[in-house]
């Protein structure tokens, strides 16, 4: 079954395609928008989360937790 047994000309047929083209990258460039918006501030909450850490630490310095806890392990297994 063609679109031509349905009645449809080829003027008409074009421009469903061309809908659905235009449609369906819209979608794909807003899904890709809101990827990179999720990821730049998936960083900025990062960023706050180590500030907040180091000031709370005190020493001003931004260091990871997973550094401090690898060093409490190594001085145990010293110990």
């Amino acid at each position: 079954m063609t679109y031509r047994a349905r009645g449809r000309s080829i003027t008409e047929v074009i421009i469903a395609v061309v809908l659905v083209s235009f449609l369906t990258g819209f979608v794909f460039v807003l899904c890709i928008g809101n990827y990179f918006r999720a990821k730049r501030a998936m960083e900025r909450q990062r960023h706050r989360r180590l500030v907040k850490l180091a000031e709370r630490n005190g020493n001003g310095m931004v260091s990871s937790p997973r550094s401090q806890s690898s060093s409490e392990y190594s001085e145990k297994s010293a110990e």
